[in-house]
């Protein structure tokens, strides 16, 4: 009886420990960014967030500086499910699918907060669906903030960029956006871009400015013009391997910390912004401000852009375009 009792209590002990102290579920969050730019610390503040929401049952460890290699290599990680998650700019999946890339075209969103109203709401959901074509699921859209120019050479006016070498993310909406000026569009991967810039491969480039400042790009790159032409949008996709595992209330979680991130990043990048300016001045680059008649010249550009945009792309893409413009104006 007594060894009866033992074992009956062995096998309810055992039963115990092996639903309550499972193994936590493991994520790796892939970065080109370096530690402390804000996309690195909003993955970091997933992780806080989403192991306090879970009680422990995620663990997220993030992985900065291009470590598990470039963004193309993270995809393919992502699709074969050896890598759980990338933070990564929509440019980036002109080479997996065209469609997510049209949030790239530039003079789109006339601010942050449409942004975000548009890509947290219906149409974003449905926009973000594209990527299953990928073997990855969109978990939310934050933006790292407005586009400037760097370069060799001043920036006043789109007849500027004639004839000059422009380096562009794998995106045919840049390369559009680029050729409109005038320019010969390169794309680079960012691992090779400094270098780029430095032995003359291109000599313009578009960036963030705390971006810029992060790489350095200021070293080799005399002129940073203030431009505010695109938004560079990001994406937070998952293995969809991977996500199809998770259960269905920490999904929700993980949905929700990220989008609630992406207001907490927008706040850090206009503070790195700003940090990144007295850097330049110190470092004695010349920063020029479009007057906003120059900013409407490479407006004007914009709509012809879109336009290839859809025709490249099919009738999904003017489905989306309509779609987008809709929202937008609803969202203001």
């Amino acid at each position: 009886m007594k060894k009866s009792l033992a074992c009956s209590l062995v096998l309810f002990l055992f039963f115990v420990t092996g639903v309550f102290a499972a193994e936590p579920i493991k994520m790796k969050i892939g970065l080109s960014n370096e530690p402390g730019s804000p996309r690195v610390k909003g993955g970091e503040l997933f992780g806080k967030l989403i192991k306090e929401r879970t009680s422990g049952q995620v663990e997220v460890k993030v992985y900065p500086s291009s470590q598990l290699g470039s963004t193309r290599s993270m995809f393919e990680q992502i699709q074969m499910g050896s890598l759980e998650c990338t933070i990564t700019p929509t440019s980036y999946f002109g080479g997996f699918n065209k469609l997510l890339t049209i949030v790239d075209l530039p003079f789109l969103f006339p601010d942050i907060n449409t942004y975000y109203k548009v890509m947290t709401g219906p149409v974003g959901d449905e926009l973000g669906r594209e990527a299953q074509k990928a073997k990855m699921e969109t978990l939310a859209f934050w933006t790292a903030g407005w586009k400037q120019f760097t370069s060799n050479f001043p920036i006043r006016m789109p007849a500027d960029f004639k004839g000059r070498k422009a380096r562009v993310m794998p995106s045919p909406v840049l390369i559009e956006q680029y050729k409109s000026y005038g320019a010969n569009p390169i794309p680079i991967d960012l691992k090779e871009l400094y270098n780029a810039l430095q032995l003359g491969t291109v000599d313009s480039q578009e960036n963030m400015l705390y971006r810029i400042e992060e790489m350095k790009y200021y070293e080799v790159q005399k002129h940073i013009t203030i431009s505010n032409h695109a938004l560079m949008p990001e994406i937070v996709v998952v293995s969809k391997l991977w996500w199809d595992k998770v259960p269905a209330d920490i999904q929700k979680k993980m949905i929700a910390a990220f989008r609630e991130i992406a207001h907490q990043e927008a706040k850090w990048i206009d503070e790195d912004d700003a940090k990144a300016l007295k850097v330049f001045e110190k470092y004695g680059n010349t920063i020029y401000r479009l007057t906003p008649a120059e900013w409407k010249e490479f407006q004007k550009l914009a709509p012809p852009v879109w336009k290839k945009f859809v025709d490249a792309n099919g009738e999904k893409a003017g489905y989306y375009m309509e779609k987008l413009k809709a929202a937008i104006v609803a969202a203001q």
